[in-house]
């Protein structure tokens, strides 16, 4: 009405005549520091940034102070004090405490930006909060109470902390406080993630330390050596499990995995495994399996070992890189489901022939197996991408394998050419400005780029291109219409044919 007002006095109209949803939509573009700033403009401006709004139905904040770990702690008490009156409308909560707390206690944050929200008090609406996310360099205590009164929260991250999780129903300060009283309500969570950091459970953690409902649990190099008993054994809507980068102990694994019976995604890359993990085979619904340089460098799984593979025929996506393999193994050959295969950075010096390569989507590999396997490469019809790797200067030495003549990379460039479903072949650079080009390489990129034109040609900025269960949907989907299409044209044909029967009768 003001803005209206104002064209009619043939004023143009100020920021303060916009009707509130406007400068509600502007305000929104802002990051969170420019919204503070917006509050302190005026009265009008302030009172809509006060309370519970759309305004903050996403919160980024970012604590540090170059004073040390007792201001940054000051900063969290105001922190809490400023998003008690809007955590109401709240959905998204990312608070950052980028000042390391490396002597200070550990903080029941949780608690602290709970308290006083009135969360779980009769006749209060409950939170809406459905993501926390925790980029925290300092000790924080877990217990899934905390989150007992949170309805909507789907994911919990947390970053670089160290994270103490405590087990049992209730934390030990809620225990006497609650004797003999009803269990609290375990808030809706599908994702757990503990990145970085340290993780440590309390020694009575075994079961319930997770609600029924988590399907995806990341615990990723945060230095967890082994699994307590018990700890997965009630997540059994347990979907996705990545553990890499943790030196994990293969008896407290292989306990824990007997219970994941419904896992379809599993990551023990970088685990420094000094035996393999047959206890995969129990995994019959799995479809993604990450065993990227999982062993120790003092342990080379036997052939014999793949074979606890065998009984995984739901598998899509494989990938065994950086294992040194002197061979693809026998196992693996013989998967005529895979849709991805990673094996690069292995000892072996070419692709072998195998069911395996009939039904490849994407395919990952070292530029010498490449150009020692141009016919390998043309049994695999219906693969989609390649993607091939090589060693950068920071990496090592240099492979001398790929040092050969730019005509060395003419049969290579000619399977290429010859693969029907083949639309993008990617270089990798994991270390932009760190390679040697040899001639072979710069051939085949060039001359398929000539040759094929229908060909998108790419270069990796990084190496890791692996698969998630969304590209997994995506793959699948791909691949029913694929047949659906080949049934359809089946069907066509057989129908032409009979047509053509008929016409000569």
């Amino acid at each position: 009405m003001a803005a209206a007002a104002a064209a009619a006095a043939g004023q143009p109209p100020q920021l303060l005549d916009l009707p509130e949803d406007v400068l509600l939509r502007i305000a929104l573009q802002l990051s969170l520091q420019g919204q503070l700033l917006l509050a302190g403009v005026c009265r009008k401006l302030r009172q809509m940034c006060a309370g519970p709004s759309e305004l903050w139905r996403v919160v980024k904040a970012t604590l540090r102070a170059e004073e040390g770990a007792d201001a940054a702690l000051q900063q969290l008490v105001r922190f809490r004090r400023w998003l008690r009156p809007r955590l109401p409308a709240v959905e998204h909560l990312q608070l950052s405490m980028w000042t390391p707390l490396t002597h200070t206690a550990p903080v029941a944050l949780l608690d602290e930006l709970l308290a006083g929200s009135g969360a779980g008090l009769p006749h209060q609406p409950p939170l809406p909060l459905a993501r926390l996310t925790i980029p925290w360099l300092g000790a924080v205590d877990f217990h899934l109470s905390t989150l007992a009164h949170l309805p909507a929260l789907r994911s919990v991250a947390f970053y670089d902390t160290r994270l103490r999780v405590f087990g049992g129903p209730l934390a030990p300060g809620e225990q006497a406080a609650q004797q003999g009283g009803p269990l609290p309500s375990q808030p809706p969570l599908t994702d757990f993630t503990v990145d970085g950091g340290q993780l440590h459970f309390d020694v009575q953690v075994q079961g319930g330390w997770l609600p029924l409902s988590v399907t995806a649990l990341r615990l990723t190099e945060c230095q967890l050596r082994d699994l307590p008993r018990g700890l997965l054994s009630s997540l059994t809507n347990l979907r996705s499990l990545k553990l890499h980068r943790n030196e994990l102990g293969l008896a407290s694994l292989s306990a824990s995995l007997q219970h994941c019976t419904a896992l379809q995604m599993l990551n023990l890359s970088c685990c420094q495994l000094r035996r393999f993990p047959s206890a995969v085979s129990a995994l019959t619904r799995l479809k993604i399996l990450y065993l990227h340089n999982a062993f120790s460098p003092n342990y080379m799984p036997p052939e014999a070992a793949w074979d606890a593979l065998r009984p995984l025929t739901a598998l899509r996506f494989l990938a065994v890189s950086g294992n040194s393999l002197p061979a693809l193994p026998p196992a693996v050959v013989q998967m005529s489901h895979l849709l991805a295969l990673h094996c690069e950075q292995n000892s072996f010096a070419a692709l072998p022939p195998g069911p395996y390569l009939c039904s490849l989507r994407e395919l990952l590999l070292g530029w010498h197996m490449a150009l020692a396997s141009p016919a390998a490469l043309q049994a695999a019809t219906r693969l989609t991408r390649l993607v091939l790797w090589r060693t950068s200067l920071q990496d090592g030495p240099m492979d001398p394998s790929l040092d050969l003549p730019a005509v060395a990379g003419e049969p290579l460039v000619n399977a290429l050419a010859a693969m029907p479903a083949l639309r993008r072949v990617d270089d990798s650079m994991k270390h932009p400005g760190a390679y040697l080009l040899w001639p072979a390489v710069a051939q085949v990129m060039w001359r398929v780029g000539q040759r094929c034109p229908h060909l998108q040609l790419g270069v990796l900025q990084r190496k890791s291109i692996g698969w998630g269960m969304s590209r997994l949907r995506q793959a699948e989907q791909e691949e029913a219409e694929e047949e659906q299409r080949r049934q359809q044209a089946q069907q066509g044909a057989q129908e032409l044919e009979q047509g053509q029967a008929d016409a000569g009768c």
